[in-house]
């Protein structure tokens, strides 16, 4: 009895201490979102001139994509839902608070978000990304009538073109870096995903 009692209280501990955990990892990595800020751009490569600029027929797909991603991310943040044909089976959303995964994840997030009464203060604008394929979408949003955001989407796309990720950097601060942190927010994704149906 004494070894049973002492296993449950270990129990416990542990349990609490890994919540507790969790819980820190959270407030650090949404406190980063919350109050960052965007990381100095990057200075242009020396000597990058001639072989390092794109010719205009990728610049027009780029532009076109990034008109392309701006309407379906204006459709999202206004409440109206994901564009689940525009997007792998496999893709995900990520925000300094969660991390869903999957095509059912990523729908219920944004279908959920319409309880928040979303509201564009300017319309979003998008513009190709350094990375092949991607595309950042500077956001300004209102929710419940009075939280103001302001944030960068970074939009990144699979080889047949389709959206693979989302990832929403509160105030263009970049994400906690690591696996903890990844970690926490994949399970206040999971929590969420599983909670919002029963809710809202």
């Amino acid at each position: 009895l004494n070894m049973m009692g002492r296993s449950i209280v270990m129990g416990r501990r542990a349990l609490v201490a890994t919540v507790a955990t969790h819980v820190g990892l959270s407030v650090a990595s949404i406190s980063r979102g919350a109050l960052g800020s965007a990381p100095p751009p990057k200075p242009a490569a020396e000597g990058a001139t001639g072989a390092g600029v794109a010719s205009p027929n990728s610049i027009c797909v780029s532009c076109s994509r990034a008109a392309q991603h701006e309407k379906i991310a204006a459709k999202m943040y206004r409440g109206g839902g994901l564009d689940a044909a525009a997007c792998t089976d496999d893709v995900s959303f990520q925000d300094p608070a969660a991390l869903c995964m999957g095509i059912g994840e990523v729908q219920e997030a944004f279908r959920a978000l319409r309880v928040c009464s979303p509201e564009q203060l300017s319309p979003p604008q998008a513009v190709p990304g350094d990375e092949t394929g991607s595309t950042h979408i500077k956001l300004h949003q209102r929710y419940f009538g009075q939280l103001e955001v302001r944030s960068e989407l970074v939009v990144r796309t699979a080889a047949d073109g389709r959206i693979a990720s989302f990832e929403e950097r509160w105030n263009g601060a970049d994400l906690q870096e690591g696996m903890l942190f990844r970690a926490a927010r994949r399970v206040n994704g999971l929590v969420s995903s599983s909670l919002t149906p029963l809710l809202c």
